[in-house]
């Protein structure tokens, strides 16, 4: 394998090199061996990168060893004869590229997959490590989703799997009852994705968690559906499902196969008297996901009055996905809990993901303030009213965050990526319906076709920006044009962040793009209809 990452890197391959292999199995030795190799007979820049800087102790152990330098506790940089190698964070490789020979990526699966595909782009030389048969990170939803991804995108990717351990001997008994114990072998299920799913067909049914627990073959089938999920599932998520009262198994069978599940957690219904409390900071509750957070942004107890459902984990065979399948779950879980006053989920937020729950009918409520230490995603809940009573109510919540929202995308809200900041603002378009004045539209006008100064019509063109997007305008610009004018205009960030970002020469071109952009969506937006 160390010579694979040396000819990798001598041969300035453009295709990725990935490396699989279970925990123990001498990856990031490798990793750190090879790192070595290569600074001795070159004078270069390689990075290594992972979830966390402990993760690659070993590679940073052995990379110091092979050069021959002293290396103290939680080291991020080697000099080596003009060399250097060093770990950087992969949200900060994304926001501040770098000029660099060679990026090593540990522990891959445990990096979001949007990160990683920002990575591919900005770098590239690139070597890939993750582990297999464990939990780190999304597990075998990295390898059945991620790589088949890539291995599409790169036609000549190489792939290296090691089957000889490093810590053991091969064939330990030790690591094998291990392995069966953690469920480290349980296969997600597969269907053949030729044999059409005829979604009229599908059957919901509730596992019997008792009965599931002596049912070893429907055991395996649902932990390995939650295996394929974009999270971290592990045996202990099972211990607490089994353990929970308020937690049920649901999943969807299409003809004899298990075709999808979902766990469904039941919340609020709490009285008021505990509600005023967690208003006011005197006590959290345990669980409660839904109702306390809604508590925080909207002070009124008879909200924690209501029952509410949240759909805390939904997964679909990965063949059979973008068909359908997932939306029939939603439509059949909405229909069985007809007698809850909310049904809503709780996850990641991505465009593609706000548009699968906004297409079952789910309204935005909250984003998080902080991302995920994990996923690197901010957290998004979205929510549905089972009941006529309960519209009204959700609509004024909706309403209430829609104001909100305008102010955090440019204070607590500033770093989220653009796409999520035109997901948001599109879907909560109904509550916002921006309006421009014709001295206003004059103003916007004169910035992108004449030399009128930024500051003079920064604040007609901060609205035609969000009116640009309510539209769906933003499509006719590039993502480089989109991504400065909403960091610019709705975000509010400083011309320096905005320049090292994108790395362009000064505040001259950014005024010159940011008026490109403006001209291109009046070109777009005729402007009889710019006006409401």
């Amino acid at each position: 394998m160390v010579d694979a990452i040396y000819h990798h890197h001598k041969n300035r391959n453009t295709s990725p090199l990935v490396i699989l292999a279970r925990r123990g199995y001498g990856k990031s030795s490798a990793l750190g061996i090879a790192t070595a190799q290569i600074l001795t007979q070159n004078k270069i820049h390689i990075i290594i990168t992972a979830p966390r800087r402990s993760a690659v102790d070993k590679a940073f152990e052995q990379a110091a060893q092979g050069l021959n330098i002293h290396l103290e506790a939680r080291q991020t940089l080697l000099n080596y004869d003009k060399s250097l190698v060093e770990f950087i964070a992969p949200d900060e490789l994304i926001r501040a590229p770098r000029n660099v020979s060679l990026l090593m990526i540990d522990e891959a699966a445990a990096i979001p997959v949007s990160m990683l595909q920002q990575l591919l782009k900005l770098y590239p030389s690139i070597v890939i490590s993750s582990t297999t048969y464990g939990y780190e990170g999304h597990g075998s939803g990295f390898e059945i989703q991620f790589l088949k991804h890539l291995s599409k995108q790169y036609p000549d990717l190489k792939s290296i799997k090691l089957n000889q351990p490093e810590r053991w001997g091969k064939s330990d008994p030790l690591e094998e009852l291990s392995a069966q114990l953690f469920l480290y072998y349980n296969k997600p299920l597969t269907v053949n994705k030729l044999d059409p799913v005829n979604l009229d067909a599908i059957t919901m049914h509730k596992f019997d968690k008792q009965r599931l627990l002596s049912a070893e073959s429907d055991f395996n089938k649902l932990f390995g559906l939650l295996n394929t999920a974009h999270y971290k599932t592990s045996p202990d998520d099972l211990r607490i499902m089994f353990d929970s009262p308020f937690i049920q198994i649901f999943y969807l069978q299409h003809l004899q196969d298990i075709i999808a599940c979902a766990l469904i957690v039941y919340e609020g219904n709490l009285p008021e008297e505990i509600a005023r409390k967690v208003i006011f900071g005197e006590r959290r509750i345990h669980g409660h996901l839904i109702p306390q957070s809604l508590l925080a942004d909207h002070p009124d107890p008879g909200i924690a009055t209501a029952k509410f459902v949240r759909i805390m984990r939904i997964a679909v065979i990965p063949e059979i996905q973008q068909m359908g399948v997932g939306s029939v779950f939603l439509e059949k879980l909405k229909a069985h809990h007809n007698d809850m006053d909310y049904i809503g989920a709780s996850f990641g937020a991505d465009t593609d993901l706000i548009g699968f729950w906004e297409k079952a009918g789910y309204s935005i409520l909250k984003l998080g303030r902080k991302s995920n230490a994990y996923t690197g995603r901010y957290p998004l809940l979205m929510l549905q009213a089972l009941s006529d009573s309960r519209i009204v109510t959700l609509d004024t919540l909706q309403s209430s965050y829609a104001d909100k929202l305008l102010y955090l995308l440019s204070d607590s809200l500033k770093s989220i990526p653009y796409q999520l900041v035109i997901s948001l603002l599109s879907h909560l378009s109904d509550h916002q319906m921006i309006k421009i004045s014709q001295s206003q539209l004059e103003e916007i006008t004169l910035f992108s076709h004449s030399h009128r100064q930024y500051d003079s019509s920064v604040a007609a063109v901060h609205l035609f920006v969000m009116k640009a997007i309510q539209a769906g305008l933003l499509s006719h610009l590039s993502p480089i044009l989109q991504s400065m004018l909403i960091q610019k205009f709705i975000q509010k960030r400083s011309d320096k962040y905005v320049i090292g970002y994108h790395k362009i020469s000064g505040k001259t071109e950014l005024i010159e793009q940011l008026r490109e952009g403006v001209k291109l969506l009046l070109k777009a937006y005729p402007l009889n209809q710019a006006i409401e």
